[in-house]
């Protein structure tokens, strides 16, 4: 801005003396300014607990949150437990405690002391909470000191007419007194620790809503489930005429999983399967047993499947001709194969030789026995989404530590599956 006094000295001298007069005024308001935010963030600061004014149905939203997605079986102690948020302070303790959902979920299992009379009343409050909501229940005796009490199974029996989960792992005569009607069961998993009957005279009938099922190796009766409505199963440790003949009783399957025991050589002569809905097959091996059957993937006749997951072992020694027959005879249009195990054949032969499939992935070394356990475990609790395209995750949910997969084509210089 030009001075009215331009050409006079002494005019310039008296206008720079009100610029820096304007100047000083102007370092003192930013000054002032400054000292304006420092005290305004030191206010700020000074608010420790800022959480307690949110509003009660924003903390709600962040309680659900807390808890794991799968919200199966929660623990009634520790961190994944809801009584966490019980323990910080009291407006939490009322909320959490008046939450339905955080309830609805939990696990029983052995421990040292025998439960007294307060800690039964406990788990029936547990589930009092939950106030009506579909239940997930699980029950684990594996490596407790004791077995569960009549008075702990006892104290949530009252609620199982809410049971939408039941995972079990206990002995036969504590199984006994679950087989009772459960109109909303969708998901049960069994595995019997120990046979302490002579018999087994338990049936799983009344149970209408029943889809999802996983049971581990105990002898069964044949009228043990309503197979017929099942859509989801899995089986460990059966061997492969076991297999079949649960099998033949379940036409309505889309997702199978078997964990086959290969101790016995597999008969000549066993009939076919015909699964006629079934859209993802996983077959797999039980532990580390040497001996394998080549041909038992052969008697499964599955027009609708899609994806498909198999040991390499199980392919035998003419890897390609064996798969070619079963998508032939199945009248199958794959999608998505998974080969686990030690390959053996190299991948780019596998998409020259079925360019149809668009996604195969292989797995670069046979997983660990454990490791596997718990991918079938946490397939039925819902832990592992079979049908994400994501790369840590499978078809049929296998951990993927390989660097062999892919989804294209052979000869693809991207993912090199034009090399072996």
């Amino acid at each position: 801005m030009e001075s009215a006094c331009d050409g006079d000295p002494a005019g310039d001298r008296a206008h720079i003396e009100e610029i820096d007069t304007e100047i000083l005024l102007l370092k003192r308001s930013v000054r002032a300014l400054r000292n304006q935010k420092k005290r305004a963030k030191k206010r700020l600061n000074s608010y420790k607990f800022p959480v307690l004014m949110l509003p009660t149905e924003i903390v709600c939203e962040i309680f659900l949150h807390y808890l794991p997605t799968d919200h199966v079986g929660l623990p009634r102690s520790g961190r994944r437990s809801p009584l966490v948020l019980a323990h910080i302070c009291h407006r939490w303790r009322e909320i959490a405690l008046s939450l339905p959902p955080l309830w609805k979920a939990i696990t029983l299992n052995g421990i040292k002391e025998e439960p007294s009379e307060g800690y039964i009343e406990f788990l029936g409050s547990w589930l009092r909470r939950a106030g009506g909501l579909p239940l997930s229940v699980q029950m684990d005796e594996a490596g407790s000191d004791r077995r569960l009490t009549a008075a702990e199974i006892g104290a949530i029996l009252p609620y199982r007419a809410s049971w939408e989960r039941l995972s079990v792992r206990i002995v036969l005569s504590a199984l006994l007194t679950l087989a009772a009607p459960m109109p909303l069961l969708r998901d049960l998993e069994i595995r019997v620790e120990r046979n302490d009957v002579p018999d087994f005279p338990v049936a799983f009938q009344d149970v209408p809503q029943l889809r999802a099922v996983t049971l581990w190796d105990f002898n069964y009766p044949i009228g043990f489930l309503p197979w017929s409505q099942l859509t989801s199963l899995t089986l460990v440790c059966k061997s492969p005429i076991a297999c079949t003949v649960i099998l033949a009783d379940t036409p309505n399957l889309v997702d199978c999983v078997l964990a086959i025991d290969f101790t016995n050589a597999l008969p000549a002569g066993l009939p076919d399967t015909a699964l006629t809905h079934l859209e993802s097959l996983v077959l797999t091996k039980y532990a580390d047993i040497k001996r394998v059957s080549t041909t038992y993937l052969g008697t499964f006749i599955a027009p609708a499947l899609r994806r498909l997951e198999v040991l390499d072992e199980l392919l035998g020694p003419d890897h390609a001709d064996t798969l070619a027959s079963f998508i032939a005879r199945s009248g199958c249009t794959l999608e998505r194969v998974r080969i686990t195990g030690e390959r053996t054949m190299a991948r780019s032969s596998y998409h020259a030789k079925f360019p149809s499939i668009r996604k195969f992935r292989f797995n670069r070394t046979l997983r660990d026995w454990l490791q596997r356990t718990r991918w079938i475990e946490n397939l039925r609790k819902g832990l592992v989404e079979e049908d994400s395209d994501s790369e840590d995750s499978s078809d049929s949910g296998l951990d993927t530590d390989s660097e062999d997969d892919s989804e294209c084509g052979s000869g693809c210089s991207t993912c090199g599956s034009g090399q072996e």
